[in-house]
């Protein structure tokens, strides 16, 4: 009987942590689902499931926590607080030996350090054999056109012939953007337009809007204005779709600046007031996701994740309740047969 009991006992301390378990992926799972589209939500369900599990930790979902508030954090151009992140996570990492098998994760920590200056932690991450591993052919070359972008901005030798040998590899693979930002790469460092050229003829919008500024600067330096005109002119018409609003910021203060070369000032104003409306709206969308952040007001967002995670608990509630039931019945099945036993042994005795 005692054996039931502790049965019973472990039954029930298990579907408790079970349960929490079972809430914090809950939380991360919101936040993933937020992290491009409402970068306030996807902090505060990241957190909410960081908070949760300090005790007991589950170290994929603790990295996962961190990686998503990272991620967020960049969309609202938060450097800081993106780096604090990221760094948390591969600090957490580090001390306690475990490897986050998320290629994703790596790439962002590369890309976030390029972004943010921090070169010397990028070098390390590009040689850790660890993540080299884990990348696959794709993310490898990847990686690559990082340690590339390293080279060029700390003027190394062999740039050239590392490009020439990421090219050669880039043309053989499916994933055409890498491929892109290799023609790209190449267009910045020869300041040759037929690189551009290729990058454009991928057809991707992303590498297109980045190929039509390099030919607009290209034309630019040129003393050709006009051509260069017609090349951001059509950069922004792609930016519309990608809506990133650095790279429409930047195409607009280069078309201000060409407009003025070439004494059309009404158009160079236009563009001047549409930069303005452009920051204005930036900054309020700024505003209120540091105001969503601090205040946490998604009542209707809460109320949905309380429902999901009740409906999980009783799912579990559900399975304790027969698991209790079938140990009741073969408890007394085994208190029945030992009865049984004992009243033919009192026979036999007599």
């Amino acid at each position: 009987m005692n054996r039931i009991y502790f049965v019973l006992l472990f039954l029930l301390s298990s579907s408790f942590l079970f349960s929490e378990q079972a809430t914090i992926l809950e939380y991360n799972n919101r936040a993933e689902e937020s992290m491009d589209t409402n970068p306030s939500d996807s902090i505060y369900y990241a957190k909410k499931a960081f908070q949760l599990n300090k005790i007991d930790i589950i170290p994929e979902e603790y990295v996962k926590s961190l990686y998503i508030e990272a991620y967020s954090y960049s969309i609202i151009n938060e450097s800081k607080k993106v780096l604090f992140y990221l760094n948390s996570a591969m600090i957490f990492i580090k001390e306690n030996g475990y490897f986050y098998n998320n290629v994703n994760f790596y790439k962002f920590y590369g890309e976030s350090l390029f972004r943010y200056g921090e070169y010397g932690e990028l070098k390390d991450l590009l040689n850790n054999r660890n993540i080299q591993d884990l990348l696959d052919p794709s993310s490898r070359l990847e990686f690559k056109i990082l340690g590339i972008k390293l080279d060029i901005y700390f003027s190394e030798d062999g740039v050239l012939e590392s490009l020439e040998e990421l090219l050669s590899q880039a043309e053989g693979m499916v994933n055409k953007n890498s491929l892109g930002e290799i023609y790209l790469l190449y267009g910045d460092y020869e300041d040759d337009r037929k690189f551009y050229s290729s990058a454009l003829a991928l057809g991707i919008d992303s590498i297109s809007v980045k190929a039509l500024q390099g030919l607009g600067s290209l034309y630019s330096s040129w003393g050709r204005h006009n051509d260069s005109l017609n090349y951001f002119e059509r950069a922004l018409l792609y930016e519309e779709s990608e809506s990133n609003y650095f790279t429409k910021l930047s195409i607009l203060n280069s078309l201000e600046s060409e407009y003025k070369i070439v004494n059309d000032y009404k158009k160079a104003y236009m563009t001047s007031k549409r930069s303005g409306l452009l920051k204005s709206s930036y900054l309020s969308f700024l505003l209120k996701e540091e105001q969503d952040i601090l205040y946490n007001g998604y009542e209707k967002e809460i109320l949905r994740s309380e429902l999901k995670i009740k409906d999980t608990q009783l799912q579990l509630l559900l399975f304790i309740v027969i698991a209790l039931g079938t140990l009741l019945v073969v408890s007394i099945v085994v208190l029945f047969i030992l009865s049984y036993r004992l009243r033919l042994l009192k026979i036999g005795t007599h």
